[in-house]
């Protein structure tokens, strides 16, 4: 049992530092995303709302990323041992 539990939390932080690179990607993107958002909203471009909206997405991106954070810190201390060496923590 204490094996399985150990295995399955191993396989677990592996996924999510999967996870946690996409949405660094993703993260990168927003923000040069929001960046092009405000250049366009000062040139006249486009509107606030568009503005908001590029900084709305930035702001969920990052709030994923404190979750996937949280749970790769949960992983680990739940984490009985482990024979090989784990995943180790973004």
């Amino acid at each position: 049992m204490l094996l399985s539990e150990a295995s399955n939390n191993y396989w677990r932080i592996g996924f999510v530092n999967q996870q946690i690179t996409t949405l660094q990607q993703s993260i990168d993107y927003a923000k040069e995303t929001l960046r092009l958002a405000e250049v366009r909203y000062r040139a006249g471009n486009i509107s606030s709302l568009d503005v908001i909206d590029a900084q709305q997405n930035l702001l969920t991106q990052e709030n994923q990323l404190t979750g996937l954070q949280r749970d790769i810190h949960s992983y680990s201390i739940s984490r009985p041992f482990c024979s090989a060496p784990c995943p180790v923590a973004r």
